[in-house]
Parts: structure tokens; C-alpha cells; sequence
């Protein structure tokens, strides 16, 4: 049965037929919901589990004759049958990171809209308001501008806030504020950088990634370094690490019942260039609250990103690509023209 998981693998990355690949992703839990046609990155689950907000870059924006990562991401929404999809936010602005609001509602998402570093053009490396959208009526609103530089926005579980990551100084602290826009509060201080952070279901504990030694000893503390796991109360009290930074981690999401979080780590030199960094793959992991029963549920053969768990925490969203490919360390893509970008569920068995 390993056997045939393995060479099952192997068809798919040899860039086999849209046909076949759905067979054989079929065969092996796996299942495509949106075509690899265009860029498409950062997937979330709707509340109920029903649909999947993603971003998708589909024009040639920048006008310099290729569709590729350097234009502007739309916003979809597609049930998770593959069906039903429906653009949310135009690509007239380069937006990131949706994800649902607790009664599915609203989006909140990042939207860079202004050339906040005055290079003449407005890219990945300009700062991103943070704007929630209302799915039925359609109004936007911005409740985090783009002074600094933000990332990794999603909703309290009770809809009051929002959580994310913003740069003030040289690292990141963590943040929330009221969706209307007042009353913000720095939950996690920049003395280090710390990123991706989740609420736990019921709110009272946020999970993220936190960059605290020099595990590859050039004399500085830095991204280039791995990342443990720690977790928090969402007053900022009682923080403890909970995945050391042995290895190189990141993306945490709690399950739904609170007991589990999934998880990227990087753990080998996949492209064999001789050292393990951004440009590996990582695998995606299990493990309970407490760090222990840890768990692999996706290889790292090919580029993963992006894992949550369904509503029902019986499946892992995530993001996959058939060619292994190198990434821009936090913003999702392989840096090339020909990686297939997939967004697909996997059980969480561990059947890949």
C-alpha cells in the first residue's frame, strides 16, 4: 500500500492530465477544488465548513505581458465541492490573507493600496491596510490602515476583533482591535519577532510562532532562524512555548474541540543545496495543545502552506503544489511560472 501511495505521488508531480490527477486524488483522500489554471493561494473555511475563501490571481495587472505572482490577487469564494465560484474582491488592489468572520457574514483580508515605500510601484513590499468586507451588502471598510506593515488578519471567535501580526519597529508584535477600528491592544511584544497567530476556539488563548534564538549561529536573531510554537492568554498573560524551534515552524491553527493544532515544520534539505531553510518544503504536523503525539500528515515532498482544520476537524485544508518549488518566505508562492498551485483536503489519517 506505501508502494502505491508513493508512485500514485510521483504521477501527480510528473504533471499528469486534469483527468487523472483527480483520479488519482481520489484514490489517495485527496481532493482539488480549485484548478491549478491560475495562482491561488491562502484558502480558509467558511464557518460551517461549506464553502473556502481564497485568494487568486487571474489578469496581467502590472502589464508586463504574463500573469504571474507579481499581479494582484482577487478574493473567491467556492463550496468545497469545487462549485459555485463567485469573485468577492476585485484584483484592482493586491489582496492577501482572507478568512471568514465567526457567522460567515464578512471577510477580513489585507489590501495593499498605496506605494507606502515610495519605489514607484505598489508590491509585496509595501505596507497592507486591513479592510473587512460585508459579503451580503458588499460594504468595505479599512480597521487597520497601512502605517505599518500588517499580516495574517482573522476574526475573534465571538466576531468582535481581530487578530494580527504588525511591524512598529524591527519586529513584529501581535495585536488586536475592534472591528470597528478602536481600541487596539498589543497582546505579544516585538522584542522578538512573533507571526501567524490564531485564536483558540474559545478565545481565551492565541497560538503563533515566535523567532527567539540564533539556531544557525551567524550572531544575529532573525527569520533566516527556526521558529517555535508558543501559546498565549488573549490578555497576554501565561505565555509558554509549546513546539520547541529544534526545527524550523510555523502556520499554527487550533482544531475546532481546542485540543489539537496543526501545523508547518521544515525539517529537511529537500532541494539538496546543502542547508535547510525557506527554500525547503515542509511537511505538515499534528499535535495536541501540549505539544506532545505529534503527528506527520503531509509529506514534505512537494511545497505545502496554509493548513486549517475543517469545522468539523475531520479534514486539513491546505495548500499544495505537485512540483517542489522554493518560496517567498510568509506570502505563499514558488517563485516560478510553472509550479502548480492546488488547493486541496486531505484527511487527517495521515493517508499521504
Amino acid at each position: 500500500m506505501a508502494n502505491t501511495k508513493k508512485t500514485l505521488r510521483e504521477l501527480i508531480a510528473l504533471g499528469s492530465s486534469e483527468k487523472m490527477i483527480k483520479r488519482i486524488c481520489e484514490l489517495i483522500g485527496m481532493k482539488k477544488i480549485v484548478s491549478d489554471e491560475y495562482y491561488n493561494i491562502f484558502p480558509r473555511f467558511s464557518p460551517d465548513g461549506n464553502e473556502i475563501v481564497f485568494c487568486s490571481i487571474r489578469r496581467d495587472t502590472n502589464g508586463d505581458g504574463v500573469v504571474d505572482q507579481r499581479d494582484n490577487s482577487g478574493i473567491f469564494i467556492i463550496d468545497r465541492e469545487g462549485r459555485n465560484e463567485r469573485q468577492m474582491v476585485s484584483d484592482d488592489f493586491l489582496n492577501t490573507y482572507p478568512s471568514f468572520s465567526p457567522d460567515g457574514s464578512k471577510i477580513v483580508y489585507l489590501s495593499r493600496r498605496r506605494d507606502t515605500n515610495e519605489d514607484g510601484k505598489v508590491d509585496l513590499l509595501d505596507n497592507p491596510g486591513i479592510y473587512i468586507k460585508d459579503l451580503e451588502g458588499g460594504d468595505e471598510k479599512c480597521v487597520v490602515s497601512d502605517q505599518y506593515h500588517n499580516k495574517f488578519p482573522s476574526f475573534s471567535p465571538d466576531g468582535d476583533k481581530i487578530l494580527f501580526a504588525s511591524w512598529r519597529g524591527y519586529n513584529s508584535g501581535i495585536y488586536t482591535i475592534d472591528v470597528n477600528g478602536k481600541n487596539e491592544k498589543q497582546i505579544v511584544s516585538d522584542e522578538y519577532d512573533n507571526t501567524f497567530p490564531s485564536f483558540s476556539p474559545s478565545g481565551r488563548k492565541i497560538i503563533y510562532a515566535s523567532w527567539r534564538r540564533d539556531t544557525n549561529a551567524d550572531g544575529r536573531i532573525d527569520l533566516r532562524d527556526n521558529s517555535g510554537i508558543y501559546i498565549i492568554d488573549s490578555d497576554g498573560k501565561n505565555e509558554h512555548e509549546i513546539v520547541s524551534d529544534r526545527y524550523s515552524n510555523s502556520f499554527p491553527v487550533f482544531s475546532p474541540d481546542g485540543t489539537k493544532i496543526v501545523y508547518l515544520s521544515r525539517r529537511r534539505d529537500t532541494n539538496k543545496d546543502g542547508k535547510i531553510d525557506s527554500l525547503d518544503n515542509s511537511g505538515i504536523y499534528i499535535c495536541d495543545v501540549r505539544g506532545r503525539n505529534e503527528k506527520c500528515i503531509v509529506s514534505d515532498k512537494s511545497y505545502n502552506k496554509f493548513p486549517s482544520f475543517s469545522p468539523d476537524g475531520e479534514q486539513i485544508l491546505f495548500l499544495g503544489s505537485g512540483k517542489p518549488q522554493g518560496g517567498r518566505v510568509g506570502e505563499g508562492f514558488s517563485g516560478g511560472k510553472e509550479s502548480i498551485w492546488l488547493i486541496l483536503l486531505v484527511e487527517t489519517s495521515g493517508r499521504l
